[in-house]
């Protein structure tokens, strides 16, 4: 987890026309930061020397020249004239405390400006402008580095924003013209917008110059208030800042998760709808994304979007904090010894935690395993040996059983089905759910014994079942009387931003209905402590409770207590384990704003339409009918694994040949935004190919 707090330095230099002088004073400030505990120090946009056209060249410096070795003992951000070849650039490097280069931003915006009455100044004169993004990860999260200029342009900021920064640096030297009227207006809008810290570094003002900058080095919050301003002389700075700020105020005001970009999203005018470009357009297009395409296979990279696993940062987060059992008392649980046998739907303690989270009664849960996956299985599976509670005859002896399958879907409901030899009957999913009116058709046959359902951000497209859906699930009357309606929750509490939002005890609902034996719940902890050592849930009637252990007990005398006990001193209580869940959605968010706004260039081609969850573990995306499996194969060539084309639907076959799963979840943010971009450019590959080139 990154770390909450940050005492970040900022070094106001006055800056002469000596090079020499204005290095060796910078290190003096710098070391002087650090004594007073900065663990981040950032210095001004050209520290080195005057902020003159005609002083640029003449102290610029090739990478690894005098000005960064001079501060590569400590983090530090400014930017000096950066010489390659004949041009030169603008150019903020950071480095770590191990005195490595840790980023290099070049500044995108050059300024060129003419204020009547004021400012002049063209800083193209002399620099080339930058053309990349520059994000870096430290231990306070992802930085995003622009400088001065750069600073004006919301939709920079917005972009760095969405693929994770939690603070922006701006190396600057506002003027006597700008500084006033802009300065902290600026720092204070993109800190508001983009619900993160600015900072803002200026060199000291001198005014014998031809260039007075304005000073005010400023920290901002993302409530939009100045945390510290300097003055207008040389300065040292070191402000604390809190950044579980960032999390609190996104959570308050969701503006980034309430976004609906659809609307307004700006379309360019030289990309076109592949559908509508010539057959020379298309063949020049197609040229050109084979170019990139080629250049990423070279890159040689191995990358993962396949499945829906906790990332490795999740893993260690929990693995520091989760309860250890080292005394003989530690494994008492009330009067209950978990060391020995007894208790086999689960330890007292862990049945009222799973009630309370799931919003049922103790009686109604079951603890066991550490795979909902696997309890399942088995609840079909015994099914199919001895019947359940209201079966005439065990499934196994009938000639047929039917089940039905929303989907897009999760692929190993289906696996379980088809192990079983079942007829899987596809309802298609809607905006709402399942498609209702072909439900409550379909259940009509006394063959179709049950239904998979994710009621809450659906694998894959991350749907929240409707009121009206759950409660026409709940009152549905089907022929089978030992119908099962498998209510797989693995969701219900994965918030990707914003605040939690509550979900109906499926339970009390079908009881109410009439069908209180109709409904089996399911969740687990496989994505909120360990995929490896979870515990597993399953919630039902208690007269399906005493039926259930009936069988269970022939199999078993009890699941892994000490691991119930360990989870239910780690979780403690509902609210609790809610804000756990924050903290995994802190690492969660960033990657899928990563992918998501990759995504965002293919919106003018109209190739691919993509859910935007505020949930769950996945991106369902459709490519234009027919490209799927064509396009995760160039993606296989390139490097980048996806789950297979047809996986969401039964029996692996995907008639449209569309729907391709994303699950950002397991790889680094960096990696993601690579993987991103291969799936974004094979995407174009299939639908030029299938348009035909």
């Amino acid at each position: 987890m990154d770390s909450m707090t940050l005492k970040l330095g900022q070094v106001q230099l006055m800056v002469g026309r000596d090079k020499a002088e204005n290095l060796r004073r910078a290190c003096v400030l710098i070391r002087r930061a650090a004594e007073q505990g900065a663990q981040l120090v950032m210095l001004p946009e050209m520290f080195c020397c005057p902020y003159e056209n005609e002083m640029f060249r003449p102290n610029s410096e090739e990478q690894g020249g005098p000005a960064q070795q001079a501060l590569s003992a400590l983090i530090v951000g400014g930017t000096i004239p950066e010489r390659e070849g004949e041009r030169l650039y603008n150019t903020c490097y950071v480095y770590d405390d191990q005195g490595r280069q840790a980023a290099r931003h070049r500044k995108i915006h050059l300024f060129d400006v003419n204020v009547e009455g004021g400012q002049y100044f063209m800083e193209s004169d002399t620099f080339a402008p930058g053309n990349d993004i520059t994000l870096l990860d430290t231990p306070w999260g992802r930085l995003g580095l622009c400088v001065c200029f750069d600073l004006r342009f919301e939709e920079l900021c917005r972009v760095m924003t969405l693929r994770g920064a939690r603070m922006i640096l701006a190396p600057a030297a506002f003027n006597m013209t700008t500084g006033p009227a802009h300065w902290e207006l600026l720092l204070r809008q993109r800190a508001v917008d983009n619900q993160l810290f600015t900072v803002g570094t200026a060199p000291a003002r001198d005014e014998s110059g031809s260039y007075a900058a304005w000073g005010h080095s400023m920290v901002c919050e993302p409530w939009g208030g100045i945390v510290h301003q300097c003055g207008t002389g040389e300065e040292v700075a070191v402000t604390e800042l809190e950044l579980s700020r960032i999390d609190a105020i996104r959570r308050q005001l969701p503006i980034l998760s309430a976004r609906r970009t659809g609307l307004y999203e700006v379309q360019c005018e030289n990309m076109k709808r592949y559908a509508d470009m010539t057959a020379d357009q298309r063949r020049e297009e197609y040229a050109a994304v084979r170019k990139a395409y080629e250049a990423q296979k070279a890159l040689g990279l191995k990358l993962n979007m396949a499945r829906g696993k906790p990332s490795t940062e999740q893993l260690d987060m929990v693995t520091r904090e989760m309860a250890q059992l080292t005394r003989p008392e530690d494994y008492l649980a009330g009067g209950l010894d978990t060391r020995n046998y007894g208790e086999l739907a689960g330890i007292p303690e862990a049945r009222a935690l799973f009630a309370e989270i799931l919003g049922c009664r103790a009686e109604q849960v079951f603890v066991g395993g550490n795979a909902s996956l696997q309890l399942m299985y088995d609840a079909i599976s015994k099914a199919y040996t001895h019947g359940m509670l209201h079966s005439e005859k065990p499934w196994g002896k009938l000639e047929t059983v039917k089940w039905l399958c929303p989907a897009p879907g999760y692929d190993r409901h289906f696996r379980i089905c088809q192990s079983f030899g079942m007829e899987l009957i596809t309802v298609p999913m809607t905006e709402e759910g399942p498609d209702m009116d072909m439900v409550e058709r379909l259940v009509r046959d006394p063959a179709v014994k049950g239904m998979w359902n994710v009621p809450k951000y659906s694998n894959p497209q991350g749907i929240i079942y409707s009121a009206e859906t759950v409660q026409r699930l709940a009152a549905m009357r089907p022929a089978a009387p030992d119908f099962m309606l498998m209510w797989d929750n693995a969701y219900c509490i994965h918030e990707l931003e914003g605040e939690f939002v509550p979900f109906p005890d499926i339970l009390s609902l079908c009881r109410q209905a009439g069908n209180g034996d109709m409904v089996y719940e399911f969740a687990s902890t496989s994505k909120i402590t360990f995929p490896g050592a979870g515990v597993a849930v399953m919630a039902c009637s208690e007269a399906n409770m005493a039926h259930m252990l009936s069988l269970i007990g022939v199999q078993t005398i009890g699941y892994d207590k000490i691991n119930q006990l360990r989870h239910v001193r780690y979780l403690k209580d509902r609210s609790h384990t809610l804000a756990l869940m924050q903290r995994h959605a802190a690492v969660l968010a960033p990657k899928f704003r990563a992918v998501l706004t990759a995504l965002e260039q293919l919106a003018p081609l109209d190739i691919a339409q993509w859910t935007r969850p505020t949930g769950g573990y996945f991106i369902s995306l459709d490519a234009m009918p027919g490209t799927a499996r064509r396009t995760l194969e160039l993606c296989r060539e390139a490097g980048v694994t996806m789950t297979g084309a047809g996986a969401t639907y039964p029996y692996g076959v995907d008639p449209a040949d569309s729907n391709i799963r994303i699950a950002p979840s397991l790889p680094p943010v960096a990696e993601l935004e690579q993987a991103a971009q291969v799936l974004c450019t094979c995407l174009r590959l299939a639908a030029l190919e299938k348009l035909g080139v």
